[in-house]
């Protein structure tokens, strides 16, 4: 489906000086509203963290469940309630922490599975012990894979990691296990995050109130959340089209680039505006407040591939790298040199 004719290109930086200005003047009512207003701050799916849904077996508020996770080690803990009839005490319990494993932990589980790199010498306690030849942990620090240059003792293992302080195996039936016998590889189930959150809840709220398993466990890692901040609708294509057309201009490569993407911008845009439209209009309270912040992130991000992204760029390029994106093309012979003009850039 295309909103616009195919083909078209639309001179949007002709007339960008205007819109510069109207972008000034809302970044600097922005910069204002948030000397009023407090900042918002990321949830978990930007800046990571743990999300646990649980049943509870007896009734519960968020205020305690709260404290509980506080008490339990995990630093500023959201609760909110589960509207389910099936299940009144039903809660979701989000926190900032997604991996068990810091860079700390992972090089003590380094050594008490006897690996070292090539140019690092192993430690003392491994002579006479089987030693790794690779070491893999998941993202969330839940699993670890060990690789072996012969069939790995499994009874040494388990001890070997759990001698490391604030690390504990996940009960289960083989644990660790070989995963591949002709590769000599093991894998090593670890409390997650959401593991360790449950047995700080059955202690402190007690086993007769928390489940033995939650409804389900999510994790965002912080790089998830760096990708889904800076994922860019318009530079790919611009990107494309530096090497597509050599011959424009840095702005006419912009006009070009931003036209090709116009209807698909326009169009997920507008899908998404109509469904987050109807949840301000009839949800109520956290979901009314919340649409209303992603209908403003919408219009805004729409408009910014469009008159801020872009425009950007081709300052940057200009005030930094000395026009480095639009110069440098080679001519054909004989080829008049463009006035007041640079050539995109051979890439």
């Amino acid at each position: 489906m295309e909103l616009f004719k195919h083909g078209k290109v639309y001179d949007f930086m002709a007339i960008r000086a205007y819109w510069i200005a109207f972008s000034l003047f809302a970044a600097a009512v922005s910069l204002f509203s948030a000397t009023v207003w407090p900042l918002p701050t990321y949830g978990t799916d930007f800046k990571g963290g743990t999300e646990v849904e649980i049943a509870f077996t007896k009734t519960v508020d968020a205020a305690g469940i709260r404290s509980a996770v506080h008490r339990a080690g995990f630093t500023a803990p959201d609760v909110v309630s589960v509207t389910d009839p099936a299940n009144p005490n039903r809660f979701l319990i989000r926190v900032q922490e997604t991996s068990s494993l810091d860079e700390h932990k992972r090089e003590a589980l380094q050594k008490a599975l006897c690996y070292a790199a090539a140019d690092d010498a192993l430690d003392a306690s491994c002579a006479g012990r089987q030693r790794a030849s690779e070491v893999k942990f998941s993202p969330g620090g839940d699993k670890i894979f060990v690789r072996y240059d012969q069939e790995p003792e499994l009874s040494a293992i388990g001890p070997a990691v759990q001698s490391v302080g604030g690390v504990e195996l996940r009960p289960a039936a083989h644990n660790p296990q070989v995963v591949s016998q002709r590769d000599h590889k093991v894998e090593i189930q670890l409390k997650s995050k959401g593991d360790q959150l449950m047995d700080g809840l059955r202690r402190e709220l007690g086993a007769d109130t928390v489940p033995e398993n939650p409804l389900r466990v999510e994790w965002v890692g912080p790089k998830a959340g760096k990708q889904l901040r800076d994922a860019a609708v318009v530079y790919d294509r611009i990107r494309e089209n530096l090497g597509k057309h050599r011959g424009k201009t840095f702005a006419q490569i912009i006009n070009l680039s931003v036209s090709e993407t116009l209807s698909r911008t326009l169009l997920t845009s507008g899908a998404t505006l109509l469904s987050i439209l109807a949840f301000f209009v009839w949800g109520t309270g956290v979901i009314k407040d919340f649409a209303l912040a992603l209908l403003i992130g919408i219009v805004a991000g729409t408009y910014s591939s469009i008159y801020v992204a872009a425009p950007l760029t081709e300052w940057i390029d200009k005030r930094f790298f000395g026009g480095a994106a639009s110069g440098g093309a080679r001519r054909p012979a004989g080829a008049p040199r463009a006035q007041g003009k640079k050539t995109a850039a051979v890439v």
